[in-house]
């Protein structure tokens, strides 16, 4: 059977200071009128019925999850009890699925992403998942990327192993975020997609991928799989806390020879910094991307959040300002990737509060 999980235990830390340990970016409106997480659900709809939909999330986020997404089963959220990235989230994820259903395929889905068309993003995922069916393959959606990014992770593929008619190709590897000449010779050698972390496999195959290249992890995570719900919830915390904290990326896809992409057919961003929001079609208004009450004067390029409050803008150009109730933050546009940086400052001194 299929299944999909929306992994929703991020941080968003390049969008403070809205987005907050206790309210990260998944749970934003950046556009639209649903917050990213109610997009995701959406999304999961048109592939597989609600009650075959999961939540995957970290600890503290739940209630926010029930009030944003209040049709999700009972037993349909996942919760880490500590933070330990996405390789031993993804194996507690697969755990919780075959415990109901051994022969699961399953769709992991980021909660935090802007994707357009419902319709061409259901068409690939769909596809996805007939090759992840038939195959002991991972399967991860590529993007074909359009400008030389150094904001994403690459996939090197092998373009005359594959299927052109299908999109599909093998996996040759997975390269880090690049600097812009090398972002630049990638996007010349045509190649080279942008990695989605949208990844499809069986669960038992993803199993066995952590088994071969995260054994650590597998050998923890192999202690619950046989226990009643009453001791799996009881020792969760107890072995999930001994596992690694390393991503799916790093313990698994970087290692593994049985990968193969699945090219998108649809737009997409990650929403990694305030600056992504340039990229989206449709939220420019007045030369400015403009949420809440905002009267720019002679200013064009700026990026402006600011609530229920009102802001003037005057001669000022490329700037972000997001304003809430408790904090004010104005960069450049160019500066938003060092947002993160802020946070982490923040979070060693006297504001720690803030984050």
């Amino acid at each position: 059977m299929r299944h999909v999980v929306i992994m929703a235990g991020g941080s968003g830390q390049r969008f403070w200071p809205l987005s907050r340990e206790s309210y990260p970016k998944q749970f934003l409106t950046l556009y639209g009128n649903r917050s990213l997480l109610q997009y995701s659900y959406q999304r999961a709809r048109h592939i597989v019925p609600p009650h075959n939909i999961y939540i995957s999330t970290r600890s503290g986020l739940e209630t926010t999850i029930r009030k944003q997404i209040p049709s999700l089963g009972k037993d349909r959220l996942i919760v880490e009890p500590v933070g330990r990235d996405t390789g031993p989230s993804i194996a507690l994820t697969c755990l919780w699925i075959m415990r109901k259903d051994p022969e699961a395929t399953v769709m992991l889905l980021p909660a935090d992403h802007y994707i357009n068309p419902t319709n061409r993003f259901t068409e690939t995922a769909k596809h996805a998942l007939r090759l992840a069916e038939k195959t002991n393959s991972i399967v991860i959606v590529g993007i074909r990327p359009t400008i030389p990014s150094t904001a994403y992770g690459y996939i090197q593929c092998d373009l005359t192993g594959g299927k052109k008619a299908t999109y599909e190709h093998p996996v040759l590897s997975f390269r880090e975020k690049p600097d812009l000449a090398t972002a630049k010779q990638y996007l010349m050698e045509g190649n080279y997609f942008w990695n989605s972390g949208i990844f499809v496999a069986k669960a038992s195959v993803m199993m066995e991928q952590i088994q071969d290249h995260a054994p650590e992890i597998f050998k923890l995570a192999r202690l619950l799989l046989d226990l009643p719900v009453s001791r799996f919830r009881a020792r969760l915390k107890t072995v999930f806390s001994k596992m690694p904290k390393i991503s799916f990326d790093y313990a698994v896809m970087e290692k593994s020879k049985n990968v193969v992409m699945v090219e998108a057919k649809f737009e997409w961003n990650d929403l990694g910094s305030w600056s992504s929001l340039d990229e989206l079609p449709g939220l420019l208004k007045d030369e400015n991307i403009l949420m809440g009450k905002v009267l720019p004067l002679g200013s064009k390029g700026n990026i402006v959040s600011v609530g229920k409050k009102l802001a003037v803008l005057i001669d000022v150009k490329d700037l972000v300002v997001a304003l809430t109730d408790d904090a004010l933050l104005v960069c450049h546009k160019e500066s938003a990737q060092k947002v993160k940086q802020a946070v982490m400052s923040l979070k060693k001194g006297k504001y720690a509060s803030y984050v």
